[in-house]
């Protein structure tokens, strides 16, 4: 369905699947940040680059640690950080995949219901 002039799509969701994952400690099968299937923005400062609708930085600072920011900052503005810019960008515009294998296990071990690894069981 076209929305602002750019075809939007839309993912339903399985209630079952809802009723399991809600059994389920959330943060180990949600990731933060999910693959793009368009190329990310190129890295330009500190927090402007990669995923066109979120914020990231591409340094992590300890919070309340503001020398390191400002170092950071520093080694943007002299050019410092323009080779590292050019490799996040390359990296951001490397097309993913699924590891099938990897999927198969996972599959196999989520299909099992049985406790594997850091997956609790089917039914506790």
């Amino acid at each position: 369905q076209p929305r602002k002039g750019k075809k939007v799509g839309v993912l339903h969701y399985n209630s079952n699947l809802v009723q399991q994952l809600k059994k389920e400690p959330v943060g180990d099968y949600i990731a933060k940040h999910l693959p793009m299937i368009v190329e990310p923005k190129p890295w330009r400062q500190l927090n402007e680059g990669g995923f066109l609708d979120s914020r990231t930085t591409f340094v992590r600072v300890k919070s309340g640690d503001v020398e390191q920011k400002l170092y950071t900052e520093a080694a943007i503005r002299t050019g410092d950080m323009t080779q590292v810019f050019k490799g996040l960008d390359v990296l951001g515009k490397t097309a993913w995949r699924i590891n099938k294998n990897v999927l198969n296990v996972m599959m196999e071990a989520w299909n099992s219901g049985e406790e594997i690894a850091n997956m609790p069981p089917l039914n506790p």
